[in-house]
């Protein structure tokens, strides 16, 4: 068991330190740390031996020159240990604060670009938590190897003093360190399992007070007098918060009276075996000293030996998570062709069903459905009707539980998703506005085209509002950051996300209920209007509402996961089914 424990312990230490190691500088860092760590051990040794020597010179000999040595080995090992850290404390500090930059980088990088899938698991988010805080602590494992190499060192120094002794007393020390040793080890094993608690209680209570403080809740909050039942919720989960500390708290009260006791009763041994041999004229009092500093750092390196083994183990644990996290199955990564439209290009949907990770309820089942890539199909159904799930299947955002999803006749996965991806420009409804300024709102990470810009600006109606503004397409969007900036309403949300979706590009444009939140009129504006910006592009627009159907070559009626009807509006009315009904029912409601 300790063997595998200490396997697992190397495996996952050299795990972090490879990632520190790929960093830039981050194999010099590493040695310069180490370096350090090994020069550490002069120190105490030095105040260890040099305090006893000049004791043994003033009741004797009293040779000056000899104090005067020892006087200076005690002045000038700290003074010179001090000078070291002064000299390379701020560029090791520099170097550290670089290096978890530079992790901070590449780890948010990899969450941000993880499938869409683990989003929406809170378990995975919560790991991802989790694991940002062993990346933000990375060079801690360097100081905890740090602290073991010199207290190993230190220890075979002073094992030698002791053993002239008494080798009895090690074996007294080591047997306390050891006892004290698998109390802190059961305390961290506690501590960890604490964590993930803490964590889960923590995130909660993050998000209720986003909520209550918040500007997008701040007008419900008022209207609606939900301050109170948010207050008593965040109290609620306090209170959680509250007793998972007080269960460490009573964890760590334990093991630190065990650890007391243990101490308590090696200081009465050691110091009481040590007087009776100077009564008895076996020891000058100088030795005593002297034997008296190399118990007590032996006791100490031994327990520093331990304590960073358990510190050791227990940050291990953590990068474990990190580990697992950073290894989880990435299905981007998957395809290599790159995809390519033209005029004749379909995407099939083959049998296709879907059920959200866990859960059994199917949101697509069996669905059935060809797409014609220069053709603009209109997807109606009721909510819940499995609209969003299909537009986020189409775009790899999940993959089917079943069935398989065509372009072209080859099954999409085997597309390089990135290529992928980039054949869509989608519009959702509940779209991104970024607090950035209105153009880089627009451009986001394409490269800047000022012709393109304000071509997207103007036939999205973006134009008009941008003359108004004081600093024009350079206003910040969002007041808390910037007093001057804006706060958009819906509809110019919309028509910046049009914009942006315009200036990216792509073989289909996809409308996701853009304008569910817009009145009738509005909305129907808002879909001419994008309809006139790709007239030569295939487009998928999705909506519970029937006034973007005229726009459309085809249209699919959706119902609980499945097309159950499809054709031309002009068909579908006719049939007098399941549309007719719905467009009736609507118009009928715009009329009244």
């Amino acid at each position: 068991m300790m063997i595998r424990n200490i396997k697992k312990i190397k495996n996952n230490t050299v795990f972090l330190f490879r990632m520190i190691g790929k960093q830039k500088n981050g194999k010099r860092y590493i040695i310069s740390k180490f370096f350090i760590a090994i020069f550490r051990v002069c120190v105490p040794l030095a105040l260890m031996i040099a305090p006893g020597l000049i004791i043994n010179e003033l009741t004797t000999e009293k040779r000056v020159p000899y104090i005067c040595l020892y006087l200076a080995l005690i002045v000038g090992a700290p003074l010179i240990w001090n000078l070291i850290n002064i000299l390379f404390n701020e560029r090791l500090q520099q170097k550290n604060n670089e290096i978890t930059r530079a992790l901070m980088y590449d780890f948010r990088l990899y969450v941000s670009e993880m499938d869409y899938s683990y989003v929406e698991d809170p378990d995975i988010q919560q790991l991802s938590e989790r694991s940002e805080e062993v990346i933000s602590d990375a060079s801690k494992i360097i100081d905890i190897i740090g602290n073991i190499i010199t207290s190993i060192i230190s220890l075979f120094s002073i094992v030698v003093i002791i053993s002239i002794l008494n080798p009895l007393l090690l074996v007294l020390i080591l047997l306390m360190a050891i006892l004290n040793g698998c109390m802190i080890k059961w305390k961290d094993k506690k501590n960890f399992e604490l964590r993930k608690e803490f964590s889960l209680y923590s995130r909660k209570s993050w998000g209720l007070s986003y909520m209550l403080q918040n500007f997008d809740y701040a007008k419900e909050n008022r209207l609606y007098k939900v301050s109170s039942m948010l207050v008593e919720k965040i109290d609620e989960t306090q209170r959680n918060v509250d007793d998972v500390t007080f269960k460490k708290i009573k964890t760590d009260s334990k093991v630190n009276l065990i650890v007391y006791l243990t101490n308590f009763f090696q200081t009465f041994v050691v110091y009481s075996y040590l007087i009776i041999n100077v009564l008895k004229g076996m020891l000058s009092v100088g030795t005593m000293t002297i034997y008296l500093s190399a118990v007590s750092q032996f006791s100490s390196g031994i327990s520093s030996v331990i304590n960073a083994y358990l510190n050791l183990s227990e940050f291990c644990m953590k990068i474990e998570e990190l580990e697992e996290f950073m290894k989880l199955p990435n299905k981007k990564n998957i395809g290599e062709i790159s995809p390519v439209v033209s005029e004749t290009s379909c995407i099939e949907f083959k049998n296709v069903s879907f059920c959200y990770p866990g859960s059994e309820i199917y949101a697509i089942k069996n669905l059935n459905l060809k797409i014609l890539c220069n053709e603009k199909l209109c997807i109606v159904g009721e909510n819940g009707a499995g609209k969003s799930t299909f537009v986020k299947l189409l775009t790899r955002l999940y993959e089917p539980t079943s069935g398989e999803i065509l372009l072209n006749g080859v099954n999409i996965k085997l597309y390089n998703y990135d290529e992928y991806q980039a054949l869509f420009a989608s519009v959702f409804q509940d779209c991104a506005t970024y607090m950035f300024s209105i153009r880089e709102n627009i451009v986001l990470s394409k490269p800047y085209d000022k012709e393109l810009f304000n071509r997207v600006c103007e036939e999205s109606h973006i134009s008009s509002l941008i003359s108004k503004l004081k600093y024009g397409a350079d206003t910040q969007i969002g007041k808390e950051i910037n007093p001057e900036g804006i706060e958009p309403s819906g509809g110019e949300e919309q028509r910046f996300a049009i914009a942006r979706a315009c200036y990216k590009g792509g073989e289909i444009f996809i409308l996701d209920e853009p304008t569910a939140a817009l009145d009738p009129n509005a909305e129907f504006e808002i879909y001419t209007q994008f309809h006139n910006m790709i007239r030569d592009k295939g487009a998928i627009l999705i909506t519970h509402r029937l006034s973007a159907v005229q726009l459309a070559d085809k249209v699919a009626v959706f119902s609980d996961g499945q097309v159950i009807e499809y054709g031309t509006h002009k068909e579908l009315y006719e049939k007098d089914g399941i549309y007719t009904k719905m467009f009736d029912k609507q118009a009928q409601f715009y009329r009244d």
